[in-house]
């Protein structure tokens, strides 16, 4: 399935009608500027687009509005990632629309499904996406024209200095950037291009070696992506992963898996699934101690050469063994 196929499943160009359109891939794939953008193309095409949440909708009231139709009108409703919601609703859910055959249409994406293809049963009028880590070249010359009816050959110029291991939130970003800067794109290459797309060497991965304690990948990859980033941004960053991982194991030790699972998004995959394991809340609290005195002495002046005295003692679990707090003695660093 490609996504030309899921294109003409969303618009109703293609001759079949389709009352649910599944989306599945990793949390990572999900790409809010891709659906965010499809929906509004959607929408141009004549269809009634609805924007609907589910995580404070009644769901009686949800299954009523997909029973009924005005004048034998058909919407679309868009769901967004069902993911972030508890267990319990995301199955009431599947059985409301498993067997759906309208009389309108109802999209979602899902992530953390294996296997898709073997284990579930096709169902007529039901509509299934696998959506692939990278969007290939072809596609991106298809989206180009899609979204923005440009040419292929105003576009593939540009798309062709990218990598072709590239998301679908990537994607979105270069492409309108392509639609400024045309084939003027050099400048673009070399001094923007490493700071709004980092191909293979994501944040995420980054994320993913840091809590996994691989410390020679995670020091391989963060020397590369160092320099593209000042340090106020990495304690900014690294204090949110702290800050959700940390609520993530308190939670978790707490048994409330549902709430867990929705302040965990952002976190790395691996940290979610087993990694939380090997921390305890207080020795993540007194990590996002320290990077909290960092960031105020950096912004007082000092030069950020803690953070990899930071990295350091985050691998050799310092931070399970005392409590930096304000008066953390580490100001001969920076």
């Amino acid at each position: 399935m490609n996504i030309q196929q899921l294109i003409g499943a969303c618009t109703g160009f293609g001759e079949q009608f389709f009352s649910v359109i599944t989306c599945v891939g990793s949390s990572e794939q999900y790409s809010p500027s891709f659906f965010s953008a499809l929906m509004e193309k959607i929408k141009e095409k004549g269809k009634d687009v609805v924007w609907c949440s589910l995580q404070g909708c009644d769901l009686g009231e949800f299954e009523a509005s997909l029973r009924t139709s005005f004048l034998g009108q058909s919407q679309f409703f868009w769901l967004g990632d069902i993911s972030i919601l508890e267990s319990t609703r995301q199955k009431k859910l599947a059985t409301l629309v498993h067997g759906y055959q309208g009389p309108h249409t109802v999209m979602f994406f899902r992530s953390d499904i294996k296997d898709v293809k073997s284990k579930e049963p096709v169902v007529a009028g039901h509509y299934t996406f696998c959506m692939e880590p990278f969007i290939s070249v072809d596609d991106q010359k298809f989206l180009f024209q899609f979204f923005w009816n440009a040419k292929s050959d105003e576009s593939s110029s540009f798309l062709r200095r990218f990598s072709d291991r590239m998301t679908y939130e990537s994607f979105m970003v270069l492409a309108r950037y392509s639609l400024v800067l045309g084939n003027k794109s050099d400048e673009f290459m070399m001094y923007w291009y490493p700071k709004v797309v980092v191909p293979e060497q994501s944040l995420f991965t980054l994320a993913h070696y840091f809590f996994s304690g691989k410390r020679e990948s995670f020091f391989r990859l963060f020397f590369a992506l160092k320099e593209h980033y000042a340090v106020p941004f990495w304690t900014t960053f690294w204090s949110e992963q702290l800050w959700r991982a940390y609520h993530v194991v308190d939670l978790r030790e707490k048994k409330r898996f549902n709430d867990a699972k929705i302040i965990g998004m952002r976190l790395p995959f691996s940290f979610l699934q087993k990694d939380w394991q090997m921390f305890t809340a207080q020795e993540l609290l007194a990590a996002h101690d320290f990077l909290y005195v960092l960031d105020r002495q950096v912004k007082q002046g000092g030069q950020g050469y803690g953070l990899e005295y930071f990295y350091s003692s985050f691998f050799n679990r310092v931070f399970l063994k005392n409590n930096f707090s304000e008066n953390v003695q580490f100001s001969g660093l920076i």
